[in-house]
């Protein structure tokens, strides 16, 4: 099964909360057999493509040049993808 994860920084978790949810949700999923793709923002820290058996997608996150406006446009960026690949 393809298990999608959205609406979340990144992982490893470096923020908190839904980060940290997303990380132990996304690896116990990996465990159990399904494959797991995470969006990270491409401002997030790890910038590999795989973190514990769980596929990492970096999307484009313009917060840092838009302001907070970059987060709507970090996860309409994420959605759209989402409806490409997975």
């Amino acid at each position: 099964m393809k298990i999608g994860i959205i609406g979340t920084r990144g992982i490893p978790n470096h923020y908190g909360g839904f980060e940290q949810f997303a990380e132990h949700l996304a690896t116990y999923l990996v465990e159990k057999g399904c494959e797991v793709y995470v969006y990270n923002s491409s401002n997030h820290p790890y910038q590999e493509p795989l973190f514990k058996g769980v596929h990492i997608i970096h999307c484009n996150d313009p917060e840092s040049k838009m302001g907070t406006i970059g987060q709507f446009v970090y996860d309409l960026n994420c959605i759209l993808d989402t409806r490409k690949k997975i």
